[in-house]
């Protein structure tokens, strides 16, 4: 009976670490398969946020340069009566027609000015809509316009981006028609790029981890 009964003990704790064993096998299995599964999960989710980044670039400049085009268009259009105000920058009625052209053909524009050659800002603001970091654009744009970048500008009334073109005045001399936007329409792009459980954020290029603008709006 003792050596059947030491018989059943042995055969239980065998039976006993067989079970064990099989399970940290299955346990193993199923982590590893687990694992496998959220690493794939992961780069799906690193493919899709790629994709979602690339096509949110390609359609951001093509608004640019959609939006560049449309201001020289407009300058070019209207070059007799932005002529007109830069003789006359203190014409208020010339002002107004100037602005309600420009609303007519760039709704979603905030702010307008006029430069003389040499960068000197003709017409008065007493909005502030055109603030210190939109003159130092314009004086960054005189210098060399290729070398021109858009950016957000803080702004009390509305943060913006600036756009701008050279125009040839009636003395022959060299003036910048600027125009600001309204960040709105950067926006829209950006959410209708967003991956579902993605954010898309639009960074400053030379200001590290600074956010520009969200599918929110600006910063």
């Amino acid at each position: 009976d003792k050596t059947k009964s030491d018989s059943l003990k042995q055969h239980s704790l065998y039976t006993y670490m067989m079970v064990v064993i099989l399970l940290v096998i299955v346990a193993g299995l199923l982590y590893s398969i687990k694992k496998d599964r959220f690493q794939d999960y992961v780069e799906s989710q690193q493919v899709l946020m790629s994709h979602s980044a690339e096509d949110a670039v390609q359609v951001l400049q093509v608004y640019i340069e959609q939006t560049r085009r449309l201001v020289s268009l407009f300058t070019a259009a209207e070059s007799d009566l932005i002529n007109r105000l830069a003789a006359e920058p203190d014409n208020e009625d010339l002002i107004g027609l100037l602005q309600q052209k420009l609303t007519e053909h760039i709704p979603d524009h905030f702010a307008f000015t006029l430069t003389d050659e040499d960068g000197e800002v003709l017409l008065d603001d007493f909005d502030g809509k055109v603030g210190e970091v939109c003159l130092a654009d314009i004086r960054s744009f005189e210098q060399d316009e290729h070398a021109h970048e858009i950016f957000i500008h803080p702004n009390p009334l509305q943060y913006h981006f600036d756009m701008m073109t050279n125009i040839t005045l009636d003395d022959g001399g060299r003036g910048i028609f600027f125009v600001s936007f309204k960040p709105d329409v950067i926006a829209t792009h950006l959410a209708n790029n967003e991956v579902h459980g993605h954010r898309l954020l639009l960074l400053h290029s030379h200001n590290e981890g600074m956010i520009e603008i969200t599918a929110d709006g600006a910063r």
